[in-house]
């Protein structure tokens, strides 16, 4: 989906076959839900007829049954029928049907009542990197962190004396400032509205879903905590939409743990929920 990716990791195997383990699984993804495929799964089911189900993959199924959650969790501001909205912006694949429509889950079946455009880049490319963690864990791989554009999952630690420990930026444009380095335990995700890559999936714009507009409350940056990096990632999105008071109170309400970075005219706030 736009963005690179790196395994550190403790074993024996070579270089070669991991790389070739975990590009597996995010080809896997992104050929099934990246919007820019016109072919992938995801595109498919956008431009398919609404007056019959949709069998799903089993891969498509659990992402977009925790987008449907995250929806409902968030009170609409993070919706997978946005496809119109971030095309809208210049963020999205153009020339998909257009319309306004909802969606029904029922088991592995999609039910489409009008017409809609799924995007999944809230939760996806989190899902992949489950899926690559998932993928080294199989092969007997315990030990490692994986970072995709930002996504990040550890297992284990580097070292029988250390532990892992990522650093979260400070949201500079156009730079790496550390903003501080915290204790990686499963997932760690980021949304932010500060760096604007169009080839990157998700990055860039936010838009609402409860209205279909770019978002403009001066919450810039949130990282979130979670044991899966699909929900780490959903959850960074939403609460990065919801803004610093309403997505605060939403990390309490939830336990979550997140750290938020709102632009001032000082420079940057910090506010932070949960134990980093």
């Amino acid at each position: 989906m736009g963005g690179d990716w790196f395994v550190t990791a403790k074993s024996s195997l070579s270089e070669e076959f991991l790389t070739n383990l975990v590009q597996r699984e995010l080809d896997a993804v992104n050929t099934s839900m990246s919007p820019w495929l016109i072919d992938s799964e995801l595109n498919l089911i956008s431009k398919a007829p609404v007056d019959a189900p949709i069998l799903l993959s089993h891969s498509m199924t659990e992402v977009l049954s925790c987008a449907l959650a995250l929806e409902y969790e968030s009170g609409g501001a993070l919706s997978p029928t946005l496809g119109r909205g971030i095309g809208n912006t210049g963020l999205g694949f153009a020339g998909r049907q257009s319309g306004k429509g909802s969606i029904e889950l029922n088991g592995r079946y999609l039910q489409k009542t009008g017409p809609i455009e799924l995007d999944l880049c809230a939760v996806a490319k989190g899902y992949a990197v489950d899926c690559a963690a998932q993928a080294l864990q199989n092969a007997g791989i315990f030990n490692f962190l994986i970072n995709a554009a930002g996504d990040m999952y550890t297992s284990g630690a580097p070292s029988e004396t250390t532990q892992w420990r990522v650093a979260l930026e400070l949201p500079v444009p156009n730079k790496q400032v550390i903003l501080r380095q915290v204790t990686a335990e499963g997932a760690i995700a980021t949304s932010g509205t500060y760096r604007k890559q169009a080839e990157n999936c998700g990055e860039g714009h936010l838009i609402d879903g409860r209205n279909g507009q770019t978002i403009n409350h001066g919450l810039i940056s949130v990282s979130v905590r979670h044991e899966t990096a699909m929900l780490a990632d959903g959850w960074a999105t939403a609460l990065a939409v919801l803004g610093p008071e309403d997505g605060m109170r939403l990390a309490y309400e939830r336990s979550l743990p997140a750290i938020f970075i709102s632009q001032i005219d000082t420079g940057f706030k910090e506010q932070v929920t949960g134990v980093w």
